[in-house]
């Protein structure tokens, strides 16, 4: 089912130096595409250069489904019609969620969230078909059916988490203030993050229960439960640097919250109904501040210019900016405010906050959800405005550029303009690799990771490739090398993926992508 070959990243340019402090960033945004109706997500397989929208559906004609945007263009093809199944009433039903499996190029899974025409909540798994732009709309195999007691606080997000398992944002149920604590009760599937495991499933049930859930097994409360308290958690990411969890948690009629979990913490209690973010709500049979609450770690009230309801968003881990690297984006659905900040080492609150509003938020109806492509950059989605936006910066950024026809015995020159990243290098060669390192012909080790930093998985590639040396000239910021491609006819057709990496030996990470990756194909 592979739209094209096995992804191999066969350069990367390795700095020796440390890499220098770069000035803050301005932020902009370009409009991606328009004429959308009801897009509430952008998503896309990691690695993969198209983009995926959902759109909502449900209500006056609208459509939900899925569609592609590609090479430039929206594609007239939907990549996936459920139409027939989802509710058509309701401002917060639809079809709400897609989550690619983390072996998309290889098994064409995908997952998606919606109402379906009896309101309840269906988690149903998708494949695609021969045709890599259009899904096999006949292999739809539903997972869970949810029961809604009311029509909104539906949630709608699903992710993969680092443990390859399948998480699930559920609201509380609906109505106004949980009128049944559904958030607490944990024999409830309402006002919880879900965990299952899809590629391993029980016995009469088409999804397997993780050993981490806090209540699988005997212990009284519902197996796929992970974290408790939640109220709307509309959108929630994981880091892609380490796994950590962001939830944006919609309040109720005071404060809207960013919930936090760090990876492999415990399960947690985020405090709903009995807590609005750092509010006690005095609801009956509350007990409020309780130590066993887990605090947000950002609030803001409700009103005026600052916003209603929050759609959480994602830390950037793209290759295009990285002076934007580490920096959560969120914003607020009513008054289309966006905002930046950094989780501080404890993780405990979020720190750095800026207003971005005046760079990104013009143009921008409905602010409804952050998105995130194959390659780590950002994206707004404006659900009322019916357009995608991609967050750039105004300065810095790196490009790689590809001279020269790329075939079999020629040379081509690789051109990298890095503003700001002045640094003595070399580009080398991959022939073959095994995690933790690439390993180099003299049998020394670049202590380089693959994934998730460079969101690719390293694979063997023919040998022979030959391993330039160049420099980052420190007042033009730009390198130029030769790459000399072996006269082998086997690699011919062959598609190769570069970037250019940052070794930094005193940061804590390690690894810093310089430029985004881009590929050729030998001729």
């Amino acid at each position: 089912m592979s739209k094209r070959s096995s992804p191999a990243i066969v350069c990367a340019l390795v700095v020796l130096s440390a890499v220098s402090a770069l000035p803050a960033q301005i932020l902009s945004k370009d409009l991606v595409v328009s004429g959308l109706s009801r897009p509430v997500l952008v998503t896309a397989p990691v690695g993969d250069p198209r983009l995926f929208i959902v759109e909502q559906g449900n209500s006056g004609g609208l459509v939900a489904r899925i569609r592609i945007f590609k090479n430039g263009a929206l594609l007239g093809t939907p990549f996936l019609n459920v139409d027939s199944l989802v509710i058509n009433s309701g401002n917060e039903r639809g079809l709400l969620g897609l989550a690619f499996h983390p072996n998309y190029e290889q098994n064409g899974y995908f997952y998606i969230n919606y109402n379906d025409t009896s309101a309840r909540t269906v988690i149903r798994r998708y494949t695609v078909s021969a045709n890599p732009d259009v899904a096999n709309a006949a292999s739809g195999l539903t997972l869970m059916t949810i029961n809604q007691p009311y029509s909104n606080h539906n949630g709608g997000m699903l992710a993969f988490g680092p443990d390859g398992h399948l998480y699930i944002g559920m609201g509380d149920g609906g109505s106004g203030n949980d009128p049944g604590n559904r958030a607490q009760n944990v024999n409830d599937l309402m006002g919880k993050m879900l965990r299952i495991d899809v590629d391993n499933p029980a016995p009469g049930l088409n999804y397997g229960i993780p050993a981490g859930n806090p209540y699988a097994g005997p212990t009284a409360g519902r197996d796929e439960i992970l974290h408790v308290g939640l109220r709307n958690p509309w959108r929630f990411s994981f880091d892609r640097d380490n796994g950590d969890l962001y939830i944006g948690d919609v309040g109720q009629n005071a404060r809207e919250e960013i919930s936090y979990a760090a990876v492999g913490s415990s399960p947690l209690n985020f405090g709903w109904r009995c807590m609005e973010a750092n509010g006690c709500t005095g609801l009956s049979g509350c007990t409020c501040f309780a130590t066993s609450l887990a605090d947000p770690v950002h609030e803001y009230s409700q009103g005026g210019s600052t916003g209603w309801c929050i759609p959480g968003g994602y830390v950037y881990r793209g290759c295009q900016y990285p002076e934007l690297y580490g920096q959560y984006f969120f914003g607020d659905y009513i008054t289309d405010k966006i905002w930046t900040a950094e989780i501080n080492p404890a993780g405990t609150a979020l720190i750095g906050v800026a207003d971005r509003t005046i760079e990104l938020s013009s143009g921008v109806n409905g602010l409804a959800a952050f998105g995130e492509d194959g390659f780590g950059e950002l994206y707004i989605v404006a659900r009322d405005g019916g357009t995608v936006h991609r967050i750039k910066a105004t300065t810095g950024g790196s490009t790689l550029t590809v001279f020269g026809t790329p075939s079999i015995g020629s040379t081509i020159n690789l051109s990298l303009n890095a503003p700001g990243n002045p640094s003595r290098a070399f580009i080398l060669g991959i022939s073959a690799s095994t995690a933790p390192g690439i390993v180099l012909g003299d049998g020394r080790i670049i202590p380089l990771t693959a994934d998730p930093l460079l969101l690719y998985a390293l694979t063997t590639v023919p040998n022979g490739l030959y391993n330039p040396v160049g420099n980052l000239h420190s007042l033009l910021s730009n390198a130029l090398v030769p790459l000399a491609i072996p006269n082998t006819p086997a690699i011919i057709g062959a598609e190769f993926w570069m970037a250019y990496i940052v070794l930094e030996p005193t940061a804590s990470a390690g690894v810093q992508i310089i430029s985004c990756p881009t590929s050729i194909l030998v001729q």
